[in-house]
């Protein structure tokens, strides 16, 4: 962890003006947080400045001059000057402001020590500071220095005061309509994720995720939180599957005293406790053990805990629940491996994300663009397919869905290959699977698409060697079976 403080370059403050020129004011915000660098333990500075609009410009030599300033009088501090792509008469634009401080902040390590100076700049900049202390995850001290900073060299602490009405404005603008970057948008995910905006607010309902691995119930679980009253509260994140061990399990959810099992050395808090008033997520709870469900059950009616080895009762402890699972946990509970009243408190609110085959051919595709054409921004290149490939990787049922189509893709331009062949492919793709197509139905897939390989993947060819005289029908057959069509005029 380090102190870090933060602050803007003053155009003017920093500077006095000399005849044509100027000169660095040895009593402007910046020196004067330099003054009391090594006092308030700071380590690192970052210096916040719009890019000059051309090298030699007059914000140019001012932002070199400083620079070469610190660097002669302070050299063992350590300042960064950042320059924030930003004109200057962008800088009292709300809007332009928050995004790139947001972008600049997201670098920052969320367990640094920071502060803020503000003050240096115009009031929609302190603005946006306040509004971005309640919308991301790094938490920062803010503080004023004075406009004589002569007489009052000390900052003077901002408390950053929060109501219902603020904290619902300022989500609104920072967060509302915010989509995680690793998710794809479709008809589907759209829909799942307004339901989730909604509910996040009733914070009084717990919310179970239904989906099979790979779908992406991690990251909604966090989009719920993160849009929730509840987001400037704690988060954990548990999965279930991961402790086998009742005990293990019990305890981390739950805490132990000192001695309440061998290498319990210490007395530990749960993860109940740590997220008293916040978020619990708890993945593949359909795995969790009868006798840890029953102790959640009576956490969560009760809003009570009892740490392992303890004869006392924790009380008063309001976690909400968003609980996620690729089981079928009504079926967990006929065959009573589940509890029918631990199932009923977590299903206030229900959501299902679709796997990649059941989402359709055509609205499969999509999303497998979507996810390369996002990956060559990433990589700087295009991924190429041969024909044969390219039916391939289109034709795999994903069973490991979003997780690993984004891994495979990955994987194929780490690979540097300007074309990708079939031999290229993972050998996975390749190995038969049990699924509930008929052996009839899949034999005629396999036909259809040896026939359209031999053809060179000509629709009119393909139509004619298996007797189709409207290509129509057959591009119809094909979508049905899910054999990937490669567009080609001929």
């Amino acid at each position: 962890m380090s102190r870090v403080v933060i602050s803007w370059l003053a155009f003017h403050k920093d500077f006095d003006k000399v005849g044509n020129g100027f000169q660095i004011n040895s009593s402007g915000p910046t020196l004067t947080i330099h003054k009391l660098f090594k006092k308030n333990g700071y380590e690192l500075h970052y210096l916040l400045q719009c890019v000059p609009k051309k090298k030699g410009d007059e914000l140019d030599k001012k932002v070199n001059a400083m620079k070469n300033y610190l660097s002669e009088n302070y050299s063992k501090h350590k300042v960064e000057i950042e320059l924030l792509d930003i004109d200057e008469d962008e800088l009292s634009n709300y809007e332009m402001v928050a995004a790139h401080l947001r972008s600049f902040l997201n670098k920052i390590d969320v367990n640094d020590d920071v502060e803020v100076i503000t003050g240096t700049g115009s009031s929609i900049m302190h603005m946006v500071w306040v509004a971005l202390f309640y919308s991301i995850d790094l938490k920062f001290k803010l503080f004023l220095i004075h406009h004589d900073p002569i007489r009052f060299p000390d900052f003077i602490p901002v408390p950053l005061i929060k109501s219902k009405m603020l904290d619902q404005k300022l989500r609104e603008f920072h967060i509302k309509d915010t989509f995680p970057k690793d998710i794809i948008r479709d008809l589907h995910t759209d829909a799942v994720y307004k339901k989730a905006k909604i509910w996040a607010d009733a914070i009084q309902q717990n919310i179970l995720i239904l989906g099979e691995t790979g779908t992406g119930k991690d990251v909604l679980a966090n989009y719920i939180h993160n849009n929730s009253p509840l987001a400037d509260k704690p988060f954990a994140a548990i999965n279930c599957a991961s402790l086998p061990e009742d005990n293990l399990l019990y305890s981390e959810l739950f805490g132990h005293e000192k001695n309440a099992f061998t290498g319990a050395t210490k007395k530990r808090d749960g993860l109940f406790a740590i997220c008293n008033g916040g978020t619990l997520f708890m993945d593949e709870i359909g795995d969790m053990p009868m006798r840890t469900q029953l102790s959640l059950l009576r956490a969560i009616e009760n809003k009570e805990i009892k740490p392992l080895g303890s004869d006392s009762v924790v009380k008063n402890v309001k976690v909400r629940i968003i609980a996620a699972t690729n089981a079928d946990l009504w079926e967990k509970c006929v065959t009573k491996e589940f509890r029918w009243d631990l199932y009923y408190r977590l299903c206030d609110c229900e959501l299902e994300l679709k796997s990649l085959r059941d989402r359709g051919i055509s609205e499969k595709s999509k999303i497998i663009v979507s996810i390369i054409k996002q990956s060559e921004l990433q990589w700087g290149r295009k991924l190429n397919f041969s024909p044969d490939a390219e039916i391939a990787f289109y034709n795999h049922p994903y069973p490991g869905n979003f997780r690993e189509l984004k891994r495979t893709i990955d994987s194929l331009f780490a690979s540097q290959l300007k074309n990708i062949e079939v031999s290229d492919l993972p050998k996975r793709f390749f190995k038969s699977e049990k699924t509930d197509i008929t052996s009839l139905q899949e034999n005629e897939k396999q036909y259809i698409q040896k026939i359209y390989a031999n053809s060179n993947y000509v629709m009119k060819k393909t139509a004619e060697k298996l007797g189709y005289s409207n290509q129509h029908k057959l591009r119809q057959k094909m979508e049905n079976l899910g054999i990937r069509i490669i567009n080609k005029r001929k």
